[in-house]
């Protein structure tokens, strides 16, 4: 359906049916929400008061749009050429990420180590945070072989396996570093004496997926610890080491269960994308159970009864052979679909514990109606029935009835009491538990989901995935949604209250993240995957940071903290944006909804920055451009809706298109530079002071850019407003460029990034940093992957190498945002599945430098003083790689006089006094830097 000349820009037309849903109505209903948790954040020695909550049936719709947010992690992923993300690609990225050069530290202790200074002591990489805030979670499991109960297994969706030995006061990370992060799915091996043998999936194909091109997040197949869960190996039959078929339908495992009754064989299921697999060898080898190659159902799901009988089940999106199914050995099935079903997305499957002959099933998209349905069968009888009018009708947090909502199968839990065939609970945004199986409407009761939080309780979390019950108990349980694991004592109480057990399941999803660049401190913030946007002000790891922003948390930017107070800015998915302000603490002082009237489309998580000249000024992406604000603190306090105020459309340079990145130099220039979803680039000069509907400069026209890609981030480099990184974070391109002209002309700098398998790039970020001992700075470049962080403090065109930094803490989890401070040399990185990490250089000491280099060189220049030009002259022992550049005493580049290979022997080159657009520099000191492979030295004149 997509043209060659638009079919790169999958991006825009896929996200562009959602953008006016997550820009009006649901922007309604998150400033409702908002509007309560500002009820209860308020400083209560303020005396303004908050504006009043709106009724509770007022509010239409739930604060998370899983569709919206899968639409826009497609864009911004698909290969331009094709439309699609490659299948294979967690493989791939894998075996990729595997041939990387990796450090365990941080670049800082690299570097130094690189210039021969003989000691000294940079920070290494450690958690930030946050503690108490756990991301995406659909595996959860209690260890039957543990006599208290207190050992559970959880994996994050994009933040590996962990493991908890306190009922989930304190959880270690078991995937390990340089493992596939993606978990979808757990099994324990329950017989007598295999009770340390697990599995778990990977892979998480997403509600809204079906019939869209695979998914930000595939997995590699099945993994398989012996020991308890405390350790994993990917089993070689699951991945693509297999066969091309069993490898692309095992990069989405649904669900796994083992046969209790097998005493024999290690008799396992795995419901993938297109099939029912079995394995009777532990994994070692596999065999489509129920497959039709020809006709595929995205969702499947598999659940084995305490007698052995086993039930399956596969969508009817593409598939012939859809449907439900049972079998009694594994090999022979049976069609047992409900003759009133014609259709269905997700069939999810549950077993009665107590009793294996009653199976429930809770489908998604039932009989194409967008509805949810529900069936109870009794195989006895071999008689379903129809109970889906049932949860069309159920109470919500606000006390009306709404349908049963499980976001097209995104979250679908169903669960059967441990002791009662008929107590059951499903969840979707809420969580119900019916008495009678949903045989009628009466006995069914809210106990959690969106905004559940009844008195003495954690507040619960919306979408919801799994609920386990204690071994031995009907009333003890824990649940795993967007929002981490939460424990229940009493599953039945006409209340039930829950505890947040995230204490250091370090799962926390972010899209973004800020710091104080002006100032050096400890406040930081950033935007989470449906957990809001989280503050802090402490370096301390074991404190929990409070959420000061509901909905998916989106772009952040801290505008101002040299006082008592601070001001930020936050926003959500579909561009709603917030001034606040908080006090050292994290109260809420002052508030006001900021972003334009008439703003146009954004992007789900849609980018803001401010000038680093002048924290009042704000810049907002939009379909319609950049927009401008002079001073978003001059909107009224506590305005809910769209603001008028200071704002004028800098440039609408992008018709029918997204700004997808943008930021502005923190030069006197104030250079704004910005890109779009389709891959387009510009720049204006004078940012804050250029007329409304500037004309943007064209910089990527015709520069050699992937044609269709998504521009993700644009860096500055901090000393010189003309050297800028591009990064695209399509798969299957060229993802990073630089010029050293202000966008003149590019050149590729993705060196040993790409190739097959090359990871997506997300971000980038300069960072200048002067060794200790040296004269001049050095400028490091970050990248944020999907397959780790890496940096380089030696860019070389394609040759570029770049190192994997952390890989035994951070490893090759997700790095979505970056930040970097230049005043105390801070670097902080986001990561999408395991929280926050930083790192430092301001502890740098050094006893001693070898000034061997300088000579060996034989780096110097005269005249010295001179009037008009100069010469600098050098030896080569060897041919090199090389960089010659000038500085002022500010540490800003002002001319590259070189940057290429050169043979070995001497080399002169003329400097006529000129920075890089020929202007005369003004008279004074300067200095220039020779570098040559790893060897740097900087002399003045």
């Amino acid at each position: 359906m997509f043209q060659p000349s638009i079919r790169g820009m999958l991006a825009l037309v896929l996200v562009t049916s959602l953008f006016s849903i997550a820009a009006h109505a649901e922007n309604e209903s998150l400033e409702r929400a908002h509007r309560k948790s500002l009820q209860s954040q308020v400083d209560p020695t303020q005396t303004f008061v908050i504006p009043d909550v709106p009724p509770a049936d007022a509010v239409p719709e739930m604060p998370d749009n899983p569709e919206a947010r899968f639409l826009f992690e497609i864009g911004r992923l698909v290969d331009p050429a094709t439309g699609v993300i490659p299948p294979d690609i967690a493989e791939l990225e894998r075996k990729h990420e595997a041939n990387m050069p990796k450090r365990n530290g941080s670049v800082f202790e690299a570097l130094l180590q690189d210039l021969g200074v003989s000691s000294g002591h940079v920070s290494g990489w450690a958690k930030r945070g946050p503690i108490n805030v756990g991301g995406r979670t659909r595996a959860l499991a209690i260890d039957v072989s543990d006599p208290s109960y207190q050992t559970l297994l959880a994996g994050g969706v994009s933040g590996g396996m962990w493991r908890s030995t306190d009922q989930g006061a304190t959880w270690i990370e078991t995937t390990g570093t340089n493992q596939h992060q993606s978990v979808s799915c757990i099994a324990q091996d329950t017989r007598s004496g295999q009770e340390n043998t697990w599995y778990h999936g990977t892979g998480e194909l997403r509600g809204s997926s079906a019939g869209l091109p695979a998914s930000p997040y595939s997995g590699d197949g099945v993994y398989k610890s012996t020991d308890g869960g405390q350790s994993w190996a990917v089993l070689v039959a699951t991945c693509d080491d297999a066969t091309p078929a069993i490898a692309s339908d095992f990069a989405y495992v649904h669900q796994v269960a083992i046969d209790p009754t097998n005493l024999a064989q290690a008799e396992v299921y795995a419901a993938t994308r297109n099939a029912i697999y079995r394995s009777v060898d532990g994994g070692a080898s596999w065999t489509a159970v129920i497959d039709d190659p020809l006709n595929q159902s995205s969702y499947t799901d598999v659940a084995v009864g305490s007698n052995g009988r086993v039930f399956a089940s596969l969508s009817s999106n593409s598939g012939t052979e859809w449907g439900v199914y049972t079998s009694s050995d594994g090999v022979t099935w049976s069609n047992i679909t409900p003759p009133t079903m014609i259709s269905a997305g997700r069939i999810a499957l549950e077993v009665a514990p107590s009793n294996p002959d009653v199976l429930y099933a809770l489908v998604s998209d039932y009989n194409t109606n967008g509805v949810q349905g529900f069936f109870h069968y009794n195989h006895g009888t071999g008689t379903w029935d129809d109970r889906s009018s049932n949860i069309d009708s159920l109470e919500n947090v606000f006390g009306n009835p709404a349908a049963f909502q499980s976001y097209s199968s995104y979250c679908q839990q169903l669960t059967v009491n441990p002791t009662n065939e008929n107590t059951v609970y499903i969840g979707g945004v809420w969580m119900h538990r019916s008495t009678d199986g949903f045989a009628t409407e009466l006995n069914a009761t809210l106990m959690g989901g969106w905004l559940y939080e009844p008195t003495g309780s954690d507040e619960h979390h919306a979408d919801v995935h799994n609920l386990v019950f204690q071994p031995g108990s009907s009333t003890i349980a824990y649940s795993s949604s967007d929002g981490g694991v939460h424990k229940t004592t009493n599953a039945g109480a006409n209340e039930v209250l829950w505890e947040n057990r995230n204490n250091g399941y370090h799962t926390s999803q972010f899209y973004t993240c800020a710091i104080d660049e002006d100032t050096s401190n400890d406040y930081l913030l950033g935007g989470l995957q449906d957990n809001g946007t989280v503050w802090t002000n402490t370096q301390n790891f074991s404190t929990g940071w409070p959420e000061v922003y509901g909905g998916d948390g989106s772009f952040c930017a801290v505008a101002n903290h040299s006082g008592i107070n601070g001001d930020y800015y936050v926003s959500s998915q579909g561009g709603v944006t917030y001034r606040y302000t908080l006090s050292n603490t994290g109260s809420l002082l002052d508030w006001a909804r900021v972003d334009p009237t008439g703003g146009g489309y954004y992007l789900f998580i849609n980018p803001l920055t401010v000038d680093p000249n002048d924290d009042l000024t704000l810049y907002i992406a939009s379909s319609s451009g950049v927009w401008r604000n002079t001073n978003p603190f001059l909107v009224p306090s506590f305005n809910s809706g769209t603001a008028s105020e200071n704002w004028d459309t800098l440039s609408n340079a992008a018709p029918g298109d997204y700004v997808s990145a943008l930021t502005v130099s923190n030069s006197v220039n104030g250079i704004l530079y910005y890109g779009t979803a389709s891959g387009k680039l510009f720049r204006i000069n004078n940012a804050a002071t250029a007329p409304a509907l500037t004309a943007a400069i064209d910089i990527w026209t015709g520069k050699g850019f992937p044609a269709g890609a998504y521009v993700s981030s644009i860096a500055i480099d901090p000393n010189d407003d003309q050297h800028v990184v591009v990064a695209f974070s399509n798969y299957y391109v060229d993802s990073l460029f630089e010029t050293l002209d202000g966008g003149t002309s590019w050149q590729s700098i993705e060196g040993n990034l790409g190739g097959n398998g090359g990871p997506s790039v997300r971000a980038v970020r300069f960072l200048s940093y002067t060794p200790p001992g040296a004269t001049g700075p050095l400028t490091l470049l970050f990248v944020g992957t999907t397959t780790g962080l890496y940096s380089s403090y030696f860019v070389n065109g394609s040759n570029t190498v770049w190192t994997q930094e952390s890989s035994d803490l951070i490893g090759a989890a997700i790095v979505d945002a970056i930040a970097t401070r230049e005043v105390d040399k801070v670097v902080i990185a986001a990561t999408h599945g395991k929280g926050m990490y930083q790192t430092t250089a301001s502890a740098a000491t050094v006893t001693s430098v070898p000034d061997e280099r300088a000579r060996a060189f034989r780096l110097g220049n005269a005249p010295n003083p001179f009037r008009s030009e100069t010469t600098i002259s050098f030896q080569l022992e060897q041919k090199d790689f090389v960089s010659l550049e000038v500085f002022n005493p500010s540490g800003q580049r002002v001319r590259t006089l070189e940057r290429d290979h050169l043979n070995s022997g001497a080399h002169t080159y003329r400097w006529d006094g000129k920075n890089s657009r020929g202007v005369p520099a003004p008279a004074g000191i300067y200095f220039y830097r020779l570098r040559a492979g790893n060897e740097i030295t900087t002399e003045r004149m």
